[in-house]
């Protein structure tokens, strides 16, 4: 009971993070589409709540998903599967204090009317970083975690 439990829980996280890729990848494509042009208090509210969903995912990440990674890993005696989702973990690190450093500087309307050819420069780099972060997580580490997990469940009474 207890294994099948953890198996749907495995299951929700997982399903709850590629629903975010999905979130995250519109409202990049919505700001992506609106960066020249939007009136700066729109743009203000689109970029805080790009900011929102990338913490809301981080947060499940940081707090579920990496620590099932890893325990299932464990389980497995896999360590190319630890291996990997260290390299993960630490290349998200970059990833997000470098979303935090955009998101600091361009939350301040001042900022935003200051300099829309520095914005534009800085959103092209995050855009590029997120959207690789994206395509690697759904092409390889939840590939990997959707392995784990069913070789966990299986492998239990």
């Amino acid at each position: 009971m207890f294994d099948r439990l953890a198996c749907r829980i495995a299951m929700a996280i997982i399903d709850t993070l590629r629903r975010q890729h999905i979130e995250l990848t519109n409202a990049v494509r919505s700001v992506d589409a609106r960066i020249a042009t939007a009136p700066v208090d729109e743009l203000l509210a689109e970029l805080a709540g790009l900011r929102f969903l990338l913490s809301a995912h981080l947060a499940i990440e940081d707090r579920a998903f990496y620590p099932q990674l890893f325990q299932s890993a464990a389980q497995a005696g896999d360590h190319d599967a630890k291996a990997t989702a260290h390299t993960f973990l630490s290349t998200m690190e970059f990833t997000a204090t470098f979303a935090e450093g955009f998101f600091d500087k361009f939350s301040n309307r001042d900022e935003l009317l200051k300099s829309r050819e520095s914005l534009a420069k800085h959103w092209r780099l995050l855009v590029d970083a997120l959207t690789r972060r994206i395509n690697a997580e759904e092409s390889a580490l939840y590939p990997l975690f959707d392995r784990l997990s069913d070789n966990t469940a299986s492998n239990k009474p």
